[in-house]
């Protein structure tokens, strides 16, 4: 695809200067047949070549895009919970939206714009230099300043790009924090005291905001400075007839200079857009590549036997677990065993380590010390799907998934109607008949 994609740049190069050359040097003979068919056929050439790298650019790009989006969810999902404590849920969502969008939309947009105004430039920059060859001499120096006036520019968009990412996820964070303690916020009256706290978040996005726009009608100006320069030399080599060419051409290479000027613009704007959304890029590979992870999903070389647990027998051992590195422990050297097909209940007060004992059942934090065995299988050498798939939970705040009632209770697809509908029955969700 990649070289497919080189492939039509190229030969819509071709084409942009070949097309020039044609119309330049053989108007006068366009009544002719077959320079007409050549007109013709060259137009098409290039908007089926147009249309091929557009294409290209465009699976590339989304494909990519797929890939990263997917990588970074299967990432996020396989996290320690230390990672969700420490992480401003803000943050992420700010990589799911807007840095996602600039995967999908933004990043294939400006780069297909700056491939094509590129090829475009370069035909017009060879059109120039045949019929003045003098012109050749002055590209070194344009392409210098041009370079100058791009790079530095640069080096300030994208730190401000960096920032207005960060800020966006202060605004993010803030808003899904109001709307999950909406009732709390209400019962105090700390309605004004939340407002002011996102106004003054949304206030310092804008100013960040306000600084790119700022930045890009910097080398807007300086960019049109510089094609003006462009235009007035090859207006000045034509009309002083330092090269023996025809009026036409002069027509021709004054019309295609007056659109180089605009396309300067263009391209160097959709290059630094390309390169200020690789900060989107950055981050989300952040997370499809380098985030923690929890331990292995699925261990082929420890697996338990099909019917465990049998009995459900469960034995602490000198356990000790933190969250996370850093923080004290919340359980110390707890010993005790469940003996299987009891029903047992545990008391106390808020934060006496009620919740850490699930968590160390399901691995949701890794032990600092001892161990846990059920039916005397030690869980740590377990895989976490052979695990947790054995465990059941009844979560003290009530979620249904987007999708049927059947797809709730039994995710992977492995219980029949009969068993689901008797599950129903006996739990009393229906009427027993």
């Amino acid at each position: 695809l990649l070289f497919l994609m080189v492939l039509a740049v190229f030969l819509t190069l071709f084409t942009n200067v070949w097309l020039s050359f044609w119309v330049g040097n053989k108007f006068k003979s366009l009544s002719n047949g077959t320079y007409i068919g050549l007109y013709v056929g060259f137009t098409i050439l290039s908007c089926v070549l147009i249309a091929l790298e557009f294409t290209m650019m465009g699976y590339i790009n989304t494909e990519a895009s797929k890939v990263l989006n997917l990588q970074a969810v299967k990432r996020v999902l396989h996290t320690p919970m230390s990672f969700m404590d420490t992480t401003p849920i803000g943050r992420i969502i700010n990589r799911f939206s807007k840095d996602t969008n600039s995967l999908d939309n933004e990043i294939s947009l400006q780069l297909k714009l700056f491939l094509h105004f590129g090829a475009v430039i370069i035909g017009i920059l060879i059109l120039a230099i045949i019929y003045l060859p003098w012109f050749a001499i002055t590209i070194p120096f344009l392409l210098v300043m041009f370079l100058v006036i791009t790079n530095y520019y640069q080096a300030s968009s994208r730190e401000v790009k960096r920032l207005e990412a960060i800020n966006r996820s202060f605004v993010y964070n803030n808003f899904n924090e109001v709307l999950n303690g909406l009732n709390t916020i209400k019962a105090y009256g700390a309605q004004k005291r939340f407002m002011k706290k996102n106004d003054k978040f949304v206030d310092r996005l804008n100013e960040v905001y306000f600084v790119v726009i700022a930045n890009q009608r910097w080398i807007a100006v300086n960019l049109d400075t510089l094609a003006g320069l462009i235009v007035f030399i090859v207006a000045m080599l034509s009309v002083t007839r330092q090269f023996n060419i025809s009026p036409s051409s002069v027509g021709l290479l004054t019309y295609y200079m007056i659109e180089f000027s605009q396309l300067l613009s263009f391209i160097s704007t959709s290059y630094t857009e390309v390169e200020n959304e690789m900060n989107s890029v950055e981050r989300v590979c952040h997370y499809a590549n380098n985030l923690e992870q929890e331990a292995a999903y699925r261990r082929s070389e420890f697996k338990p036997a099909p019917e465990w647990p049998s009995k459900g027998e469960v034995s602490f051992q000198n356990v000790s677990s933190r969250y996370r590195e850093g923080l004290p422990l919340v359980l110390n050297n707890l010993s005790f065993v469940v003996e299987g097909s009891s029903k047992i209940g545990i008391c106390g007060r808020t934060g006496a380590g009620k919740s850490s004992l699930v968590s160390t059942l399901y691995r949701l934090s890794e032990l600092a010390g001892g161990k846990i065995l059920i039916d005397g299988v030690n869980i740590s050498q377990l895989g976490l799907f052979d695990l947790r798939s054995k465990l059941s939970i009844i979560p003290q705040d009530p979620v249904l998934f987007q999708g049927t009632i059947k797809k709730n209770l039994d995710p992977f697809n492995e219980a029949t109607d009969d068993e689901l509908w008797d599950a129903m029955r006996r739990s009393g969700l229906i009427p027993c008949l």
